[in-house]
């Protein structure tokens, strides 16, 4: 099954301010999120659980050790290669 992968000029109305802030932040819009911005509410959940996270009393090393093993386990190695990069 594929997913479309929205950009912020097609993404939904509800969507677009959510990735231009990850642009702005990231300086790119990761296809998770551009997968996620076809539910508005989903992609703004994920942001807040982020942010959420961020809050923990995890330094932001062990954030990412946390975010690496993650992706390790689910198989992503785009996503192990992004989190060994921002570690």
């Amino acid at each position: 099954m594929s997913y479309p992968v929205h950009t912020i000029e097609n993404a939904p109305t509800e969507s677009q301010s959510q990735l231009s802030s990850t642009k702005a932040a990231l300086g790119f819009v990761p296809n998770l999120f551009g997968v996620m911005a076809a539910s508005p509410a989903l992609l703004k959940a994920y942001k807040r659980l982020g942010e959420l996270f961020d809050e923990t009393s995890l330094t932001a090393t062990e954030r990412q050790i946390v975010l690496l093993t993650t992706s390790f386990e689910n198989d992503c190695a785009y996503c192990v290669a992004a989190h060994t990069l921002i570690a």
